[in-house]
């Protein structure tokens, strides 16, 4: 008796563990938010590279507050630069890349980086002054 309960129990477990991978589960997993390495910035003063990261760091913000990731990893980067020629201003941008969640067989694969991915982005003062 006491060998069968153990089989029972060792059966059950084992089959809990062993679940299938389908989209329907991988839109149902939450997802993460991960900050890419370092924002790239070109020669800024201090004060307006300064002022810029506090402005991306309110956008990302704001989206993070009002957008759960389910099925996906979101990656977040930014970057910053000076005024040229055909720009009036310095600029900066904020660019989201949504990795989707896949099966591999039976196994969910949810950290790796792929060549292909959603991207959404955010730029300010990126534009050139003359219309064609």
């Amino acid at each position: 008796m006491k060998y069968i309960i153990l089989f029972s129990a060792l059966f059950f477990s084992i089959s809990a563990v062993a679940q299938t991978c389908n989209a329907a589960i991988l839109l149902q997993t939450p997802g993460s938010w991960k900050a890419r390495p370092q924002c790239s910035a070109s020669v800024l003063s201090v004060a307006d590279l300064a002022r810029e990261k506090k402005i991306v760091a309110t956008l990302h913000s704001m989206i993070q507050s009002k957008y759960t990731p389910m099925g996906l990893q979101a990656n977040y980067l930014c970057s910053y630069g000076r005024a040229e020629p055909n720009m009036p201003g310095n600029f900066f941008a904020y660019q989201i890349s949504s990795y989707i969640f896949y099966c591999d067989g039976s196994i969910m694969v949810k950290e790796k980086i792929r060549d292909y991915y959603t991207a959404f982005f955010i730029n300010a003062n990126l534009f050139e002054n003359k219309i064609l």
